[in-house]
């Protein structure tokens, strides 16, 4: 989907050449844990025993039983294949509840008559659990994992930006930036928007800028939203800087909300309605995304401005009429009649099926299309 050569980044550059691709901060954050944990054999074996022992209770049910009349708290969890920093809550009982899992083990390997089970169980409790190597990676795993959580589910809300992102992740700020990182920033991004010769920045105007903005910079503005409404307080002082915060609060930090209206047209588009028109689909998604703006709406509001509108259109006709204005304008007439032409609804349709269900029945299939049309204009 993002392929630089057949995706939807080559389309979209195509129309915009300027445009920036920027792949999913929470997605590559995941990434980059993944391979951190599959390059050292240590971490591997770790998260290993750690799939063990979920393994070795979860697929049978006399065997989880025996773990839940030991443990009380929190329960095993399987470890996600793609999103590593919830392997957190698969760390998490175990941690807390070493010994408990410990003497479930024991209990299991007393217990079992399968010989692999009891050998499985026994190494668990008496070599991995008690191993002073596994115990320690498991309290740095979990600081570890908690804090990656934490920063994972902060990139993926709806308010966040590139600036607060990067801050998460790095620590960096512009304040700090010395002055030759901030040319080479400056300068990067100028030839990033360069086209056909023409750039919509001056990476070295920018730069000059940044270091006399950051002298009248309020302290109050922290964030990237809040320089931005700063910068529009000064007009045109620094037209290099209005432009670069405009690109960098526009850039899209993750996919989130995009797979989130997926997972609204999943929820929509079912194969009860798999025949829905593109306009009606893009309404009623577009409803179901922004639930909360359509809470706040009046319908009492909205039939009274409706109501207006078609009294308006209604008396324009009839003064149309009575001016015999058909004539003159004809125009005027025409787009009035097809404005109240279109039917509101199809209630009156479906009386009309409904009634001639009615009247042709099983006796009376052999009606002709004149009486059968007499006898529903009788029943109305």
């Amino acid at each position: 989907m993002s392929g630089k050569y057949k995706g939807v980044q080559r389309r979209v550059l195509e129309m915009n050449p300027r445009a920036f691709y920027t792949p999913c901060g929470a997605h590559s954050l995941n990434l980059a844990l993944c391979d951190m944990v599959n390059c050292c054999s240590k971490a591997v074996s770790f998260f290993g025993v750690i799939h063990r022992i979920y393994t070795l209770f979860s697929s049978s049910t006399k065997r989880w039983q025996i773990f839940k009349d030991n443990i009380k708290g929190l329960t095993v969890k399987p470890l996600s294949q793609t999103r590593w920093e919830s392997h957190v809550e698969s760390v998490k009982p175990i941690m807390e509840q070493t010994a408990q899992i410990r003497e479930a083990l024991l209990d299991l390997a007393e217990t079992n008559e399968d010989p692999k089970i009891k050998s499985e169980a026994e190494s668990l409790a008496t070599h991995e659990l008690q191993d002073f190597e596994f115990l320690l990676g498991m309290i740095i795993w979990y600081r570890l994992l908690h804090a990656v959580n934490i920063v994972s589910k902060f990139l993926q809300t709806e308010s966040m930006d590139i600036d607060h992102a990067i801050d998460l992740l790095q620590g960096l700020r512009l304040r700090s930036a010395t002055l030759s990182s901030l040319l080479n920033s400056c300068m990067n991004l100028e030839k990033y928007l360069e086209h056909d010769g023409l750039s919509d920045i001056s990476g070295d105007d920018l730069c000059s800028e940044l270091q006399v903005l950051k002298i009248y910079l309020p302290n109050e503005a922290t964030k990237a939203i809040e320089v931005l409404n700063y910068l529009k307080t000064l007009d045109v002082c620094f037209p290099n800087a209005y432009i670069a915060y405009k690109i960098l609060l526009t850039v899209p930090v993750t996919v989130a909300s995009a797979e989130r209206n997926f997972s609204k047209l999943k929820l929509i588009k079912t194969y009860l309605r798999s025949t829905m028109s593109q306009e009606r689909l893009n309404g009623l998604t577009m409803l179901s995304i922004e639930k909360e703006m359509v809470k706040q709406l009046s319908y009492s509001d909205l039939i009274d401005n409706l109501e207006q509108i078609l009294y308006g259109i209604y008396d324009l006709y009839v003064k149309l009429l009575g001016a015999n204005v058909s004539r003159i304008r004809p125009i005027v007439s025409t787009i009035v009649k097809d404005l109240l032409t279109p039917p509101v609804s199809t209630i009156v349709s479906e009386f009309a099926f409904s009634a001639g269900k009615m009247v042709l029945t099983d006796v009376r299939s052999q009606l002709k299309e004149d009486v059968l049309e007499a006898l529903m204009f009788v029943k109305d």
